[in-house]
């Protein structure tokens, strides 16, 4: 009884704690879970849970413990020969079954006799149970001495009581941490499977709304006797296995568990448990085949992205569902951080008046004499900052280079065709949604070395944010310089379009030529 009060207070906190991370609108937590740690996070569950789940079909007593610890505990034993051979049957049996039924469902050549199932599919699951549970039932399968068949058995009759849990002050303190990294646990478990099944069945999952959903589930759960309520693999697996393509089962799912608890009770003690296990080993072959499908197409597009699939596969299977999924988070937001810091950046040349691609992947983009049109393909802050100086300076020394050094490496093509000192640099601004404080210094200091070498510094393809920034910075208010003239802080030319940029910088060129 003090289990069950302690049980329903936790659900109470972490029912009020989801409330209040929805009215603070944190579903945005939900984003952190990318598709490549989902994936490989459910891959290894869908190793996992089945897994788990052979010691009901061999019979074995296996303590919980990792993937690792869980198949070593069962080979022991069944090399041990401790496997009850009638368990292991009934999960056979029950797999058989459940494989046949579901292929005449999906069979496109049925006899007449058979045409209804096509619209009215056989519910194989149900008829696993139906018919093991008779068996044990007619052959006293779970007698001792004899088959000794692992049974569901007693169920407690009736509904439970609904109550408010009584507490104390001291003990809300208490269970205040651990009631938070439930709730956390419950919000980020619950959506990894949303998004899964959102992925497979093709709808949107809004994590706000799943935070309410949650929240009221839990504050339910503490009135009637029950604890931290959490969307599971397992259940969620069996559902959609089943055929369940609406929250509508849910309904179905409550009334019948009901009914069973108020008038069945005694007609499940005699349900197997290995047949459960056949049912719940059948639920997770669709997604441990489009795992692993996932983390092939995953190696074949992104290595940085496969990196993170395999950590959180890696993680869950090595440590549990729980750690596995924090670590994986975890990593993926460095590589996030990784990635932020580490932008790419090309050196862009001329398609025609007003177009410009990138030199090596166009063989068509010629460069401008005389300048670089240089993108940075990502915003512009102070954790990147120094990547964007480096690559840029790259390019401006490669074009300073002397002659015997021009024709190596990346930059052959565009130092093949400078006849001369270079006299701009266009920054192609369009991939930077974003500049911050500490680029915006950057950017000054950048224009007066570039000022010193003779070269003007252009910047295209600019949004209005980012200009606007800039001025509220106050980037474009008039400073001293070293002979003690009024000058404009940020002495560079913005546009909006690329090509104005670049023609600003002919136009330039030219009037040096005619001075």
């Amino acid at each position: 009884a003090e289990a069950v009060r302690v049980a329903g207070i936790l659900a109470l906190m972490v029912g009020v704690e989801l409330f209040a991370f929805w009215l603070l609108k944190l579903g945005f937590m939900a984003s952190f879970l990318s598709d490549s740690v989902i994936s490989g996070f459910c891959t290894a569950s869908a190793l996992i849970i089945p897994l788990s789940q052979l010691k009901y079909a061999f019979q074995l007593s296996v303590p919980d413990g990792t993937f690792l610890e869980t198949l070593q505990a069962l080979l022991t034993g069944i090399l041990a020969g401790e496997t009850n051979i009638a368990s292991f049957v009934i999960f056979a049996t029950s797999l058989t079954i459940i494989i046949a039924v579901q292929r005449l469902n999906k069979s496109s050549s049925l006899p007449p006799s058979l045409s209804f199932v096509r619209k009215y599919p056989l519910p194989a699951e149900l008829m696993v149970l139906v018919l093991t549970t008779s068996t044990c039932k007619i052959f006293d399968l779970g007698a001792c001495p004899g088959p000794c068949v692992r049974l569901l058995g007693d169920v407690p009759a009736g509904l439970p009581p609904l109550s408010m849990p009584s507490f104390e002050v001291s003990e809300l303190r208490a269970l205040l941490e651990p009631s938070l990294i439930i709730a956390l646990m419950v919000y980020i478990l619950s959506m990894s499977v949303s998004k899964v099944f959102g992925h497979k069945f093709g709808y949107e999952v809004d994590n706000n709304q799943e935070l309410l959903a949650f929240s009221v589930t839990n504050m339910l759960s503490a009135v009637s006797c029950g604890y931290p309520a959490s969307g599971t693999f397992s259940r969620t697996a069996i559902a959609a296995g089943s055929g369940a393509t609406s929250p509508l089962h849910g309904f179905f799912t409550v009334v019948i568990v009901g009914f069973v608890l108020a008038f069945c009770t005694q007609l499940v003690r005699t349900l197997p448990l290995a047949a459960l296990a056949a049912i719940v080993v059948m639920a997770f072959k669709s997604l441990l085949l489009d795992g692993f499908a996932e983390g092939h197409k995953t190696f074949r597009i992104s290595a940085s992205n496969f990196m993170v699939w395999q950590v959180a596969f890696w993680a869950t299977l090595v440590e549990n569902v729980t750690r596995g999924l924090m670590i994986a988070v975890i990593a993926d937001i460095l590589h996030l951080f990784y990635k932020t810091t580490q932008p790419s950046h090309s050196l862009l040349g001329r398609m025609n008046e007003s177009s410009y691609r990138d030199m090596r992947y166009w063989e068509e983009a010629t460069p401008v004499a005389h300048v670089i049109i240089f993108r940075f393909n990502g915003p512009l802050h102070f954790a990147n900052r120094d990547s964007f100086l480096a690559g840029l300076w790259e390019h401006i020394f490669a074009f300073d280079a002397p002659p015997s050094d021009s024709l190596k490496g990346k930059h052959e093509r565009l130092l093949k065709t400078h006849d001369g000192p270079l006299r701009a640099v266009v920054i192609d601004a369009s991939p930077m949604s974003h500049i911050d404080m500490s680029a915006g210094k950057s950017l000054v200091k950048l224009s007066e070395e570039l000022r010193s070498r003779g070269v003007r510094l252009i910047i295209g393809h600019c949004n209005y944010e980012c200009r606007k920034m800039m001025e509220d910075m106050g980037l474009f208010l008039p400073s001293k310089n070293a002979d003690g003239l009024w000058t404009p802080s940020l002495d560079v030319r913005w546009f909006r379009d690329l090509a104005e940029a670049v023609d600003c910088a002919e136009s330039e060129m030219n009037k040096r030529r005619t001075v």
